[in-house]
């Protein structure tokens, strides 16, 4: 059928002119605010100057940079992209058509797909590129204490992809938590992890830390919790038993010799 030898012609004026679009192995990382090379090339090497490359998002095909005749034509380029997108012209030459993005931010993560056509065949590549926020360093604050326990939350803002939280004490090793409460925002993942503490060594402070991390980037906060904040518990409850127990018992004498003597003969 047609479509069918028209897919053939394709594979066979590719493979006859050395036209092979190739790009990256697995996903493109970036930080938030750096500089990101989307890679794209001819194997083996040959010029794509008078080739047409276009880059697009993959699942819109809405234009990110458009190079054709020799020259680029943005008259159709996603607004967002505007003067942050770069060929390297030389490069071209070598069958190079790998694409600068300038000052990254959340919302170009994406698909990304590179199209080169020399009007005899095309091909294209597509990758995925996740742009990273590293958020804000941890914040750990005491929501409340009972029973000789407080609950420790630590939060933080600003990442992308949600990162992992853990506790740690203070010989490294990850303490028992509850899950981690993460929400979607405008900049990015807020997360928040607690953690509830017990009694221990009275005559010892515990030291806590909170980690939070993601794409190899990480921020820490070490927390030192007194004891005698954490332990309002059996000590304090038994010195305060000592003082009011005698206290209830004269006050309740004293009350029935009183009620006593009202009944008292005159």
């Amino acid at each position: 059928t047609k479509p069918c030898c028209a897919t053939v012609d394709v594979i066979l004026g590719a493979e006859l002119h050395g036209g092979f679009v190739v790009g990256p192995a697995g996903p493109v990382v970036a930080v938030v605010g750096e500089d990101l090379i989307l890679p794209c090339s001819l194997k083996p090497n040959s010029s794509a100057v008078d080739m047409r490359v276009e880059w697009s998002l993959a699942d819109s095909d809405d234009v990110v940079h458009l190079y054709e005749e020799g020259s680029d034509d943005l008259q159709k380029q996603i607004p967002s992209y505007k003067q942050r997108t770069t060929l390297f012209r030389e490069e071209l030459k070598r069958g190079n058509a790998s694409l600068k993005l300038s000052r990254v931010a959340l919302f170009d993560e994406n698909i990304y797909k590179c199209l080169i056509d020399s009007k005899n065949w095309f091909d294209d590549v597509s990758f995925q590129v996740i742009i990273v926020a590293v958020g804000t360093k941890p914040v750990v604050s005491a929501e409340g204490h009972r029973d000789g326990r407080v609950s420790l939350v630590c939060e933080s803002t600003g990442w992308n992809p949600a990162p992992e939280v853990e506790w740690l004490d203070s010989e490294g090793k990850i303490l028992p938590a509850e899950p981690t409460e993460s929400h979607r925002v405008t900049e990015g993942f807020s997360v928040k992890r607690r953690v509830t503490v017990e009694e221990g060594d009275t005559h010892k402070n515990i030291s806590l830390i909170c980690r939070v991390s993601s794409h190899k980037h990480t921020k820490e906060e070490q927390i030192h919790v007194p004891q005698k904040f954490i332990v309002f518990s059996a000590h304090h409850w038994k010195n305060l038993l000592c003082v009011f127990i005698p206290l209830a018992v004269i006050v309740a004498v004293i009350g029935f010799l009183l009620q006593k003597g009202n009944y008292l003969p005159v």
